[in-house]
């Protein structure tokens, strides 16, 4: 009975974008699907279990300790730039540009809560309410009752990290966190919330950002004019406080001090598949099935016909153009941003991969029928 409702509810939700497709583009995809997956296959088993256990995203624990110790200082009385500074020259970390000292939003968070496990408790508890309302958003979206559940599964492993030991001092996380729940919680007559998220996500890590101009862009592309201002503002109230926290780590540089190397690495698509391992699913496979994961998961995402899912399809996007122009190899971390995002165009695959076989099927046996007798 079960499954027939299932069936039933298939064929209510509309079929995906490839449902029309000509033959020439399932074929491309399907090849570029195929490309993809073998390009990452190594040579020998050796060296899949080096690239495996070198690619591992997690932070240095030298990064979790600093963080730490910034915080301690705090506690002991020490200003947030001051203690910041000062730890990062005791271990030889860059200071210059600015942009090396980190926002103050989450050692400040720490700093007010009475240890590290009552922080883990409040992350935890963030990412079970981001998880429930893109639970919620999922149930309203255009998809099988399936395909809603176990999106919602999904998204639940990737706030999973919040379970990680260094978790609670990943600025990354916090980010990910708030920036799932504005993708949740956006609607079409609602959105104020969704903007207040997005720009608590900036204040831990200002790397999500971007995704502040995307929600402006795709608003205004949709003519949701009062949305995009809204966007828009968010956009600027954090350049604003952005640009006093830089002036105030900037107060703190001394001649001398280390500088960063810069972070436009061009990794690639090694590097994409180096920040895919920040989610659960991904964190021990091999690159080609990581590869194979982020190809079906783009397929589902593309194919998929709803606002919220495109949304999610298109933060994705954007991140993964953004990292293979910047971020070094030892930034892997920067996948917590977005690792719920990750597999969530999985369960979305299934359906956009039948319409891909059922065009570049029907497209085949076409010239079949045409030469049969009449």
């Amino acid at each position: 009975m079960l499954t027939r409702f299932f069936t039933l509810e298939q064929v209510m939700v509309s079929a995906t974008r490839f449902a029309t497709a000509p033959r020439w583009v399932a074929c491309l995809i399907l090849a570029a699907l195929a490309l993809f997956v073998v390009a990452q296959v190594p040579l020998t088993p050796a060296a899949a279990a080096a690239a495996t256990a070198a690619a591992h995203p997690v932070a240095d624990q030298s990064d979790a300790t600093l963080f730490r110790a910034t915080v301690a200082d705090m506690r002991h009385g020490a200003d947030f730039y001051a203690a910041s500074v000062n730890e990062q020259r005791a271990r030889n970390y860059p200071v210059w540009p600015p942009q090396c000292i980190r926002e103050p939003t989450e050692a400040l968070l720490l700093w007010l809560l009475p240890n590290e496990a009552a922080a883990r408790v409040v992350l935890v508890a963030l990412g079970l309410v981001a998880a429930e309302a893109m639970r919620r958003a999922l149930a309203r979206a255009v998809l099988t009752p399936r395909e809603a559940l176990w999106g919602a599964g999904i998204v639940l492993i990737g706030v999973a990290d919040a379970l990680a030991p260094p978790a609670t001092v990943l600025h990354e996380v916090w980010a990910s966190d708030f920036l799932l729940l504005s993708l949740a919680l956006r609607r079409d007559d609602r959105w104020l919330a969704a903007v207040i998220a997005g720009v608590v996500a900036c204040l831990f890590r200002e790397l999500a950002l971007p995704y502040l101009c995307l929600m402006t862009l795709l608003a205004a592309w949709e003519r949701r004019w009062r949305e995009a201002a809204n966007w828009c503002a968010g956009c600027a109230l954090f350049a604003a406080l952005y640009v006093i926290h830089l002036s105030l780590a900037a107060a703190q540089h001394h001649a001398g001090d280390p500088t960063s190397p810069g972070w436009i690495a061009l990794g690639g698509i090694p590097f994409i598949i180096a920040t895919a391992r920040s989610n659960a699913l991904f964190v021990m496979a091999p690159a080609w099935v990581i590869a194979a994961g982020l190809g079906l998961s783009a397929i589902g995402y593309v194919g998929a016909r709803d606002r919220l899912i495109g949304r999610c399809g298109a933060t994705l996007a954007l991140y993964a153009g953004l990292f293979m122009v910047a971020g070094r190899s030892d930034n892997g971390y920067w996948g917590f941003l977005y690792a719920p995002l990750l597999p969530l165009g999985l369960v979305l695959a299934p359906r956009a991969l039948s319409d891909l076989a059922a065009r570049f099927n029907r497209a085949r046996q076409r010239p079949a029928a045409v030469a049969a007798p009449g």
